[in-house]
């Protein structure tokens, strides 16, 4: 069944700027002083880059690798042009320029290894052009023709844009789950209309602020459906002024973490599973890659030259214990990298490590996993991240009428608590609530426990479910226990123009 989609409306988050490299920020020379320079790259990772094309304008395309000597030795494919749709140039975008320097840049990014680019305009990608089904689009959306396949693993949306239907949304959602495509999406800058997010309100994906929150926080709502207002969005936040350009600089970290992963069979335990398009580690599933990053994030971050992320700025305003304006903090490839260095570490079994992850497949109802440990030293910090997809089942119906696996408000129900044990079994006066994450609307819960645990105390982690009907599923769980001050970084301000484009043009 066709729907149309209405008022769409696409916003580059973020114009031309000064160049900047981020790689001292983000814990990038912690993590090559611990494995060797080099050593990860974003080597054999394809990535697509989807761009909006700017109000008075029509260039989406970042350049090719004679145009720029930061694109030197990629490929880097004009899809949308390649495919013969006429809503954008062949013209080189100097949005785009930016950020694909900050995905991919020989010199600006951390993950230089990155060679093989799909390029997209962006309502080509959806499949929709001012109303008109385009066949060659990557979503198909309006038609019963599933989303493509691709060998890509990262879609990178540096714009927004606003529908008052579901049918975007739910397709990226599709692809997370069945393809384990991750989408780093960025959310509005501070200043630009509040609309419909196209991606940012989605549940599987990954969505990116800024450090300084400059943007505006919390999903809206798509009337009628199960994408409901004020759940957590940025998941994380990037060190730089613009969204656009804090959105790669996720995506590269991504990248890493995905090549890491694919590399090191034995992170893995040698557990693969094979979706729609691949077989992957476990390692590498967007469940574990989304806890990763989160259980890695630094809830503050003294940026030096920069805007800093603050203790006394960070509040726990969610159900899911995230503050609503910089999610799970700031991004860290350093401690991203050393939680899913950890390896796979199952429940109930041997005591889990300081760093570590797991992915379980086959979770139902009536389960507890639960993960122990004991303590080291009084007043360390455990950190953790449980997170899961949702299930799109119904990709053509009416969006007015969603028909979601498996209950009424399309997610399952999970919660991470964190249980003291100390001298015996726990109890339900053992949950140490103020650390535990019990959200009813989000399919991520988070633990911070900071400077609170007691050596040798004994904990343990359970994951729980909260659901009526029979289900059986999937999640990631990441972890890390830290007894030393994060590092310092700095962050370098960039100035921004903003433009838009869609069924109307113009500027705020």
């Amino acid at each position: 069944m066709n729907t149309k989609i209405a008022s769409l409306l696409i916003v580059i988050l973020g114009a031309v700027s000064s160049h900047a490299a981020y790689k001292d920020l983000i814990g990038f020379p912690e993590l090559e002083n611990a494995i060797g320079a080099g050593t990860l790259t974003g080597a054999g990772i394809e990535v697509q880059i989807i761009e909006a094309t700017p109000s008075g304008g029509s260039n989406y395309y970042p350049g090719n690798s004679g145009s720029d000597p930061e694109f030197s030795g990629k490929t880097i494919t004009n899809v949308t042009d390649d495919a013969g749709v006429t809503q954008g140039s062949t013209g080189t975008s100097s949005h785009a320029k930016r950020v694909a320097k900050n995905l991919y840049g020989n010199d600006t990014s951390i993950a230089p290894g990155i060679s093989t680019i799909g390029s997209w305009e962006a309502s080509h990608w959806m499949g929709w052009d001012g109303g008109t089904e385009t066949a060659s689009g990557f979503l198909n959306v309006n038609t019963t023709t599933e989303p493509d396949t691709t060998d890509a693993r990262i879609a990178n949306h540096s714009y927004i844009g606003g529908t008052s239907s579901d049918q975007l949304p739910r397709r990226t959602d599709y692809i997370v789950e069945r393809d384990d495509f991750l989408q780093i999406v960025g959310i509005q800058n501070a200043g630009q209309s509040n609309i419909y997010p196209l991606w940012g309100t989605a549940f599987n994906v990954i969505s990116v602020g800024r450090t300084n929150g400059g943007h505006f926080a919390g999903t809206l709502e798509i009337p009628s459906t199960s994408y409901t207002a004020d759940r957590t969005a940025p998941h994380l936040v990037a060190p730089d002024t613009a969204t656009s350009y804090a959105t790669p600089i996720v995506s590269a970290t991504t990248a890493l973490l995905l090549q890491a992963g694919g590399a090191n069979a034995s992170w893995s335990n040698g557990n693969q599973i094979t979706n729609r398009t691949r077989t992957i580690y476990h390692a590498e599933t967007s469940e574990v890659i989304k806890a990763t990053l989160m259980a890695g994030a630094d809830r503050a971050v003294d940026n030096a030259h920069g805007d800093d992320l603050l203790a006394s700025e960070y509040v726990v305003d969610t159900d899911n214990n995230l503050d609503l304006t910089y999610g799970a903090g700031q991004v860290n490839v350093f401690n991203s990298y050393n939680i899913l260095a950890g390896g796979e570490q199952d429940p109930g079994g041997a005591d889990i490590t300081d760093h570590g992850w797991d992915y379980n497949g086959s979770f139902s109802n009536g389960d507890t996993a639960v993960y122990a440990f004991n303590a080291a030293n009084s007043g360390d910090t455990l950190m953790a991240t449980l997170a899961w997809n949702i299930e799109i089942t119904d990709l053509y119906s009416n969006p007015l009428d969603p028909q979601w696996w498996p209950d009424d408000n399309g997610i399952l129900d999970f919660n991470l608590l964190l249980v003291d044990v100390t001298g015996g079994h726990g109890t339900p006066d053992a949950v140490l609530s103020a650390a535990s994450s019990q959200s009813s609307t989000e399919n991520t819960e988070n633990v911070f426990f900071e400077n609170e645990l007691i050596a040798g105390n004994r904990y343990e982690l359970h994951v729980t479910e909260n659901e009526s009907q029979n289900f059986t599923w999937d999640y990631g769980l990441a972890w890390r226990v830290e007894s030393v001050p994060e590092p310092s970084s700095a962050v370098i301000a960039i100035i921004g123009l903003v433009g838009f484009l869609g069924v109307r043009r113009w500027r705020v």
